[in-house]
């Protein structure tokens, strides 16, 4: 006698609901009440620590049991989060574009050259504020402008590096004052100029300019301009913002 079992293929359809009795998913898993702090989901380890929190507020925690955050992530040493998507590479900023979609880019320092330019007199008896046109090259700190030959910028602290040059052999006193005559660099003047010096307006944003007296303290003045009239001059100014 033969005894035969004949075993028909079946399909088994199942959805899990914790908490609720008619899950919408294949795992579907409902908050026990509606307080924000309430933990929806909490995943230890045999240690009994929380290696993952979901709170039903939405926010998660990563070594986190209490996160205050969409996302909080906690590490007791450096590296706790790694992002590979083909941008990376030593030394680069994760950016964000106008939509929020982030990817590694790299490090641009905030900077700025402005030329400015004029032909003028400049007196022997008291400062002459320098009076022409300026032309922003470049400017990736943004918020920058000229008005003539004064450079307004916006809140911060910035590095300046000059090169001015009066078309002639002048010799006097050169500074650059804000509006309300605050110094910001001061230096005797010889034929041209360059130099370095810091400006800080982290008080908020600030503005600048250059002013020149001819002939004081003139050590030939054989050699160098005895009437200031109709000259000539340019100046380039490098911006590096700081903070």
């Amino acid at each position: 006698m033969i005894a035969g079992i004949l075993f028909y293929p079946a399909i088994l359809f199942s959805q899990i609901g914790i908490n609720t009795p008619n899950p919408s998913a294949e795992f579907d898993l409902v908050s026990k009440d509606n307080s924000a702090f309430t933990k929806a989901l909490k995943i230890t380890n045999s240690s009994n620590h929380e290696l993952l929190t979901v709170l039903n507020n939405g926010d998660v925690g990563i070594n986190s049991s209490s996160p205050t955050a969409k996302l909080e992530i906690k590490n007791d040493v450096p590296g706790a989060i790694k992002i590979v998507d083909g941008t990376q590479q030593a030394g680069r900023l994760l950016t964000s574009d106008d939509n929020g979609v982030g990817t590694w880019q790299p490090k641009e320092s905030k900077g700025a050259i402005i030329y400015l330019s004029g032909k003028q007199d400049f007196s022997t008896s008291q400062f002459t504020r320098f009076v022409g046109t300026s032309i922003i090259e470049k400017d990736n700190i943004g918020g920058i402008s000229t008005s003539g030959a004064t450079i307004n910028l916006p809140k911060g602290k910035y590095l300046i590096i000059l090169d001015e040059d009066i078309a002639a052999f002048e010799y006097g006193l050169f500074n650059i004052v804000t509006p309300d005559n605050i110094g910001l660099f001061h230096t005797v003047y010889g034929a041209t100029l360059r130099a370095s010096f810091i400006a800080d307006f982290s008080g908020g944003a600030g503005s600048m300019f250059m002013q020149f007296q001819g002939q004081l303290y003139n050590p030939n003045p054989s050699y160098y301009e005895s009437a200031y009239t109709n000259l000539d001059w340019g100046a380039h100014f490098i911006i590096h913002k700081l903070d």
